[in-house]
């Protein structure tokens, strides 16, 4: 994600990334922006404005005759938000420049205005009127007339706009009036602008909550006297945990493996929750579906790698029993196993590998089974299906480095946290809030010093977030108390 700095002496992070409760609010700064027009009789149709300072839908008088009209081209870097992410607000700020040249600010009586999704690529440096992209009118925002010449217009609701952008590609906005004659402008300040407190600012809220479908499984068994303890089953409908009679003696005994793709959980998020469905598969062959009065599972993380396609009982990943979760006894043969609270085991899998789970009968004897659908049943609605939500509290720089504005440490403390604030001027205010995990606010601190000690000992251990908020500008970090006392 592409955030804006100021240089007061020292950088300053300008916009904030906040979340409690498995939702972030972000804050963002244009990646880049252009103007693009044409002025009848100058042959401007061709030039490229990408250091305009405005972000202009206008339309007067050409100096020759004719018209000379301007739309604005905006984009914002929405690549920090999750795929899968669902999109719960988008709201667009828009900065009146005021006097510019011969314009007053906004000027006109019907300089009402559209924002458009654009669905074209476009280069900032050289985009023109001539080369623009096409944008479409689906879920158009359309912005009153001005009151007067210095109006901002702020909280324009985008959200549909942004879950076009997350759902399709984001190639930004594009502003124009609605009827380009002469004479109406709406005049707002671009990210060349030099008030940096101008820039257009667009505020995305979305939840941190991310259903994935299962598309690597795997049976795993033995079936004694036919020696298919060396087999591969990668392709099975099934993820069964099963012991049954074996067709010459002996015992068939049946395990799944199944595994979701993690990797779009954001680097350093807190697993909030984590419930996974199985739905059962039914009637298969000699099968009725689930079967025995004591069929009670165990759901284990698996802690070695393992290949779908190559996986078998004597090569079955070895597990580890830590936060394993128990599946009572099935009610009847056609029972979803839904909403099942593997929250622990994937917050280990977070902070470790993460390898999957193992499903198994909790007593491997006869006559017992549970019987769910795998990744590779036709009905793709029965696949495993995980929902994870989680939280997430930082920071990031346009160059991705790492400015730390303020630090708290120590982080996990026991109770006494110091914040050290980086340059903080003689006298200048800061106000620190602290919040828990569920986003109550626990306490507020006015504070003007570098450093400041805060006494948290009356809180309980668990995972917290600090917001600081200093020079119209709000940072959050997260930290950890651990009170060995409890």
């Amino acid at each position: 994600m592409k955030i804006k700095f100021i240089t007061i002496c020292i950088l300053v992070i300008l916009s904030s990334v906040f979340s409690i409760n498995a939702q972030t609010t972000i804050e963002l700064f244009p990646d880049y922006d252009a103007a693009i027009g044409y002025h009848d009789n100058f042959n401007t149709e061709n030039n490229n404005y990408s250091t305009a300072i405005q972000n202009a839908a206008y339309a007067i008088p050409g100096a020759s005759g004719g018209l000379n009209v301007n739309r604005a081209l905006i984009n914002f870097d929405l690549s920090n938000i999750p795929s899968g992410a669902t999109i719960t607000s988008a709201k667009l700020n828009l900065y009146a420049l005021g006097q510019t040249g011969s314009f007053p600010g906004h000027t006109g009586l019907n300089n009402n205005s559209i924002l458009q999704r654009v669905i074209e690529n476009w280069t900032e440096n050289t985009v023109t009127w001539n080369t623009q992209p096409a944008t479409t009118n689906v879920n158009e925002v359309h912005l009153p007339a001005s009151d007067n010449t210095l109006q901002d217009y702020t909280n324009i609701d985008v959200t549909l706009l942004v879950q076009d952008m997350i759902a399709n590609n984001n190639y930004g906005f594009l502003l124009k009036l609605e009827n380009e004659d002469a004479t109406n402008a709406l005049l707002f300040a671009s990210k060349n602008y030099s008030d940096s407190s101008k820039y257009p600012l667009l505020r995305v809220t979305y939840d941190n909550c991310l259903t994935i479908v299962s598309n690597t499984d795997a049976a795993i068994g033995y079936h004694d006297n036919f020696n298919t303890e060396n087999n591969n089953y990668g392709t099975a409908i099934q993820n069964a945990a099963y012991a049954i009679p074996g067709a010459s003696g002996g015992l068939n005994v049946n395990r799944a493996l199944i595994n979701f793709d993690l990797s779009n959980i954001p680097s350093g998020a807190t697993i909030t929750s984590a419930k996974l469905n199985l739905y059962a598969l039914g009637q298969t062959g000699s099968f009725p579906g689930h079967t025995g009065l004591n069929n009670n599972s165990i759901l284990q993380r698996v802690i070695e790698n393992w290949t779908e396609n190559t996986v078998t009982w004597n090569t079955q990943p070895a597990t580890t029993n830590v936060n394993e979760v128990h599946l009572p006894a099935s009610d009847n043969t056609l029972q979803d196993y839904t909403n099942i609270d593997v929250t622990l085991l994937v917050q280990d899998m977070i902070a470790n590998n993460n390898y999957g789970f193992l499903l198994k009968l909790e007593n491997e004897e006869t006559i017992k089974t549970l019987l769910f659908c795998s990744s590779d049943y036709f009905d793709t609605s029965k696949h495993p299906k995980i929902e994870v939500c989680f939280s997430q509290a930082s920071g990031v720089n346009e160059n991705s480095q790492n400015v730390d504005f303020f630090n708290i440490y120590p982080n996990p403390s026991s109770g006494i946290v110091n914040v050290n604030i980086n340059s903080l001027q003689y006298k200048e205010k800061a106000v620190i809030e602290i919040f828990s995990i569920n986003g109550v606010k626990i306490k507020s601190k006015d504070i003007y010093t570098g450093i400041e000690e805060i006494d948290l000992n009356n809180l309980t251990s668990g995972i917290y977030f600090m917001k600081l908020i200093v020079r119209n500008q709000t940072i959050t970090k997260k930290f950890i108390i651990s009170n060995d006392n409890e």
